[in-house]
């Protein structure tokens, strides 16, 4: 699996010529010299709903894409992490809060230009602790009203945001960090 950010020439695995081709009804990318088929995945994102008095925790973009705009606390799943701990991760670089119970509310698609397309897997911090300070690609953290939010710039996170408010979040798997 490789998330191609830019376009590539060559066979990743051989150094081999690439040329686009119909593959199972799709246009992919080809190595003239092995044939293994380059497949273009979206990148697995994790975000955080975390709500306290009625207040939606976001964070202000340190940088681009949306320098400056309000989001949920979120980013990029690594490899061989396990989604949870990527959201737990994530939450404790740009909030510094400690996730110690969260829950998997949904996952939704977007098309992205740098990535062609992400997968966000949203999660419910239910439990948590520490003092809130923005850290990592977070200028800052506050609480917003539930009903006064600003505008986000990601429709994966205005997906996961609505889908909570409406109590429509899956609640069959309940996640417990190991150790905390």
């Amino acid at each position: 699996m490789i998330s191609i950010e830019r376009p590539v020439k060559y066979c990743p695995y051989c150094g081999g010529s690439l040329v686009t081709k119909f593959v199972d009804g799709r246009r992919r990318l080809i190595c003239t010299r092995c044939n293994t088929v380059i497949y273009s995945n979206p990148v697995p994102v994790v975000a955080n709903i975390l709500v306290h008095k009625n207040k939606l925790l976001l964070v202000r973009r340190k940088k681009e894409p949306a320098k400056g705009a309000w989001n949920l606390p979120a980013g990029f799943l690594e490899v061989e992490e396990e989604p949870y701990m990527g959201a737990l991760r994530e939450l404790k670089e740009e909030t510094g809060l400690t996730g110690e119970k969260i829950r998997l509310c949904t996952v939704s698609y977007q098309k992205s230009r740098r990535y062609q397309s992400i997968v966000l897997l949203g999660y419910i911090v239910e439990k948590w602790h520490g003092k809130l300070s923005a850290g990592d690609d977070a200028e800052k953290a506050a609480f917003f009203e539930l009903d006064n939010l600003p505008t986000l710039p990601f429709k994966s996170h205005k997906t996961l945001i609505s889908t909570f408010l409406k109590g429509e979040c899956g609640g069959a798997m309940e996640l417990l960090p190991p150790d905390l």
